[in-house]
């Protein structure tokens, strides 16, 4: 690819699938993506896009579209930008997103191009706007100032007051755009809501429906507050994020790629939780898998697909403290009971479910049988980081 170029990898998939191949992209080397509205079912032809300026050589590959039907009223237009061209072709780009998440539709139409270099690198932060979840929480890049709003006014007056978690959008999976991440962040902030601390009642984000449109059930007694929580799979550490924010005054992190450490600590820092975090207050970071940590800990949320949770589920039951919470996220709506069933049955209660777009979430309590363990520990072949 020359220099003055750069290339444009757009897909139309199911919104079921986009932060998957969202993160497949990045893994291909995508510098920054563009999500675009909805495609409409009288969506252009498969392999219809605008044409590049004719000075500008050009690669096409086009892929005949999956078994999923394109342009239904369920699917996005997402486009990947890459400064060099990724090894293969599309179609073996579709090949590895396929045997990577081979439960997961595959995109419709696919297409790439090359185009002249432009500002890119900088266009697409437009469509990386605030986004509110919830009732308190409001997600924001780091170039949008405290009180800027891209909408109306009435917009921007029902987000005044809210929390801001401040994610540069990178390499950990977690921007909150994708419903399996919204999901989490509103049966947190609902968890955290129905908890208690010295007796003094929190928020009251437990009230109504589901802030996303989809449905929601249950709602739990007053319980605890609680001090220390555990992110399994933290990625972008926007829950993590979420948690501080809410009141939780110790969080640990945990995630097998080393790589979302900087970025972790970035996000913390951006939101407010740097090193001008309170006395008393903390957050580690563990790279590597559940076993690698010991104790337990009242408030426990994962947000990692369902085979992951499955293949997890022993280590999240004992990283759960008796009577504490377990939110699971990262689930298309067909594979929840199976995920419970296989780890979650005798022993645990569900408090409340949340659904979007084909995702759902759930939260669940452990029986209180006895004395919790010992505080958490990593043992010392972990990197642990206090930012």
């Amino acid at each position: 690819m020359a220099a003055q170029t750069y290339g444009v990898l757009e897909a139309v998939l199911p919104e079921a699938s986009a932060e998957l191949w969202d993160l497949w992209c990045t893994e291909l080397g995508a510098s920054g993506s563009e999500w675009l509205a909805a495609a409409p079912p009288d969506a252009a032809p498969a392999w219809a896009r605008a044409e590049p300026p004719a000075a500008v050589p050009e690669q096409r590959d086009r892929v005949p579209p999956d078994s999923v039907p394109g342009g239904s009223a369920s699917s996005v237009r997402v486009r990947h930008f890459f400064t060099r061209p990724p090894a293969g072709d599309v179609q073996a780009w579709l090949d590895g997103f396929r045997a990577r998440f081979p439960d997961v539709p595959g995109p419709a139409r696919v297409s790439w191009s090359l185009r002249p270099v432009e500002a890119w690198d900088t266009e697409w932060r437009r469509h990386f706007s605030a986004l509110a979840v919830g009732e308190r929480l409001l997600i924001c890049p780091p170039w949008q100032e405290e009180g800027a709003d891209a909408g109306g006014s009435d917009d921007a007056a029902g987000r005044a007051g809210r929390l801001r978690i401040v994610i540069e959008p990178g390499q950990g999976f977690g921007t909150g755009r994708h419903a399996s991440t919204a999901l989490a962040l509103t049966l947190l902030e609902r968890a955290l809501g129905w908890a208690t601390r010295d007796g003094a009642a929190r928020g009251g984000a437990a009230s109504g429906g589901d802030a996303l449109g989809g449905a929601a059930r249950g709602r739990a007694p007053r319980r605890r507050f609680p001090e220390r929580m555990l992110d399994v799979g933290t990625g972008s550490g926007i829950l993590l994020i979420a948690a501080r924010l809410l009141g939780v005054r110790e969080g640990w992190a945990l995630d097998v790629d080393a790589r979302v450490g900087a970025e972790v600590r970035r996000n913390l820092a951006l939101s407010g939780l740097g090193d001008a975090a309170r006395p008393g207050e903390a957050v580690r970071l563990v790279i590597g898998t559940p076993a690698a940590l010991r104790g337990d800990f009242p408030l426990v949320v994962a947000n990692i697909s369902a085979p992951v949770l499955t293949s997890l589920a022993a280590d999240l039951r004992r990283l759960t403290s008796p009577g504490g919470d377990l939110i699971l996220s990262g689930m298309l709506v067909p594979e929840v009971e199976p995920v419970l069933q296989a780890g979650f049955g005798a022993g645990w209660a569900r408090v409340s479910r949340a659904e979007a777009d084909g995702w759902a979430a759930v939260w669940l309590t452990r029986r209180a049988s006895g004395p919790s363990a010992a505080p958490p520990a990593a043992p010392s072949a972990a990197i642990q980081d206090r930012p």
